[in-house]
């Protein structure tokens, strides 16, 4: 049997550093886990963990490709909301880096079973020590998003290299909490609807022409980023640590792969860390459309329909914002053509909602044209998707609309009504709510008499998420 001791005690439902879960503090040597499966040896201040007869659980620190690895279950003899030393954060990997080479301001978290090292968001940071990992490479981190960090529209750092833009992943406060989260040299113009406070999983390959990104399961992008060869890993703020760019977040684990990485070993990280961070959710929503979707003009850090949305569902679901401001239907279809679709390994249902028109209607196009487009754009969802429900909202009412406008809008809404069953599996029909009705009610519409209030983007929550519900 293959020997895995740890030093000191950790509480039943923590993780060894080797992935596997502690089952028992203390025993004595000869002990089993009540099922069995474990058995337990102690040697002086420590004990390992012994799969029946076999080798320990899977460790990502026994491949060749994991050049660094940080997991927070690692580090011991700190307490919860204590500091985190350089010392005391030291790399698993084969590589066998040792410890971090600075920390500042990192505090460790236990969160029942689920350690974490906290980031502020204002002076946090951790840099690894010396390192050589050529620019072709894999990176996956699982980390909470606790909030507001740093200020405006500032990219905020998860990840870079020694320097600014190395190879960095990142979110933009472009609507506060939930982000858009990117390759460093890539282009990234969706929003990612990351649930505040509950463990997310970003696996980001940077390999040139094949570079892709994917969160919780769904990718995000998949195209061209450039990325340097990391001499050393900036975590939680960019390479040059340039203030107002750090993030404030819980990263639990960290795993920095080369380009020798195999296709089924990458499928056992995702799975182990999958399994351990319970990050399987049984719903993906894709919203699709313009600035509606997108929340223009919402407060709140969670102020969009699509964020409340996440925040109604909590870990039952993955929401993904891809609201662009200004697109035609035409141009929502054509966005949606470059989204891949759920990998069904980490979902179980799929959504898209699709919302559209005003601003077909505002550059003069027809109502009929306009609802030709939306059959289009949903036939092309089915086709690519067989087995996604498909939700179709109606056009509401905008207050710059021309007296000619709003009869398109009103012809637009009827087609819709008398067809959506035939391209959708739902209708939401917005206009049916007296609260958005009236382009200038300020408790629900914004001051451009265009755009929602948090609470207007609430009614259209409130709608959306029954006709998800009855999907199952």
């Amino acid at each position: 049997m293959n020997a895995v001791l740890a030093p000191g005690n950790k509480p039943v439902g923590a993780y060894h550093p080797c992935g596997a879960l502690y089952v028992t503090v203390g025993a004595g040597p000869g002990t089993y886990a009540p099922d069995g499966s474990w058995y337990c040896m102690s040697w002086g201040a420590g004990y390992a963990l012994l799969k029946s007869g076999v080798a320990a659980a899977f460790s990502p620190g026994s491949l060749t490709g994991v050049k660094y690895w940080l997991n927070a279950g690692s580090i011991t003899g700190v307490a919860d909301g204590g500091s985190v030393t350089a010392a005391k954060w030291v790399d698993g990997s084969l590589s066998v880096k040792g410890a971090l080479a600075s920390a500042t301001g990192l505090i460790y978290r236990a969160n029942g079973g689920q350690p974490a090292v906290e980031f502020d968001g204002t002076a946090s940071v951790a840099v690894s020590p010396t390192v050589s990992i050529a620019a072709n490479r894999r990176v996956f981190v699982v980390f909470k998003s606790l909030g507001v960090n740093g200020s405006g529209l500032n990219p905020h750092y998860i990840i870079d290299g020694a320097a600014l833009n190395q190879g960095a992943i990142n979110y933009s406060n472009s609507d506060i909490e939930y982000a858009g989260i990117g390759l460093d040299g890539g282009s990234v113009a969706q929003t990612v609807c990351i649930q505040q406070n509950k463990p997310s999983l970003i696996d980001a390959v940077f390999n040139g022409a094949s570079s892709s990104l994917q969160v919780d399961g769904q990718t995000v992008q998949a195209g061209t980023s450039t990325a340097s060869t990391y001499t050393a890993i900036t975590i939680g703020a960019p390479g040059n640590q340039l203030a107002g760019y750090f993030t404030n977040i819980q990263v639990l684990e960290l795993i920095v792969c080369d380009s020798t990485l195999t296709a089924p070993q990458a499928t056992q990280i995702r799975t182990y860390l999958n399994s351990k961070y319970s990050l399987v959710t049984p719903k993906a929503i894709w919203c699709l459309g313009d600035s509606l979707t997108y929340g223009t003009n919402a407060v709140n850090p969670i102020g969009g329909y699509p964020s409340q949305l996440q925040a109604a569902y909590g870990m039952a679901a993955s929401v993904l914002n891809y609201g662009v401001a200004g697109t035609t239907v035409a141009q929502i279809d054509a966005n949606s053509a470059t989204y891949n679709d759920l990998d069904p390994k980490y979902f179980t249902r799929s959504v898209y909602v699709g919302w559209g028109g005003t601003n077909d209607i505002q550059a003069g196009t027809s109502g009929a044209t306009t609802h030709a487009s939306l059959v289009t754009m949903f036939n092309n969802r089915r086709a690519a998707m067989p087995t996604e429900k498909l939700v179709v909202v109606t056009c509401m009412a905008r207050g710059p609309f021309t007296g000619a406008q709003e009869t398109e809008r009103l012809a637009l809404n009827t087609l819709i009504r008398a067809n959506w069953a035939t391209y959708a599996n739902a209708l939401v029909d917005v206009t049916t709510d007296a609260r958005l009705q009236t382009p200038t009610n300020t408790t629900y519409f914004a001051g451009d008499t265009i755009h929602l209030t948090d609470a207007g983007y609430g009614v259209v929550m409130g709608m959306v998420k029954p006709v998800i519900d009855g999907f199952g």
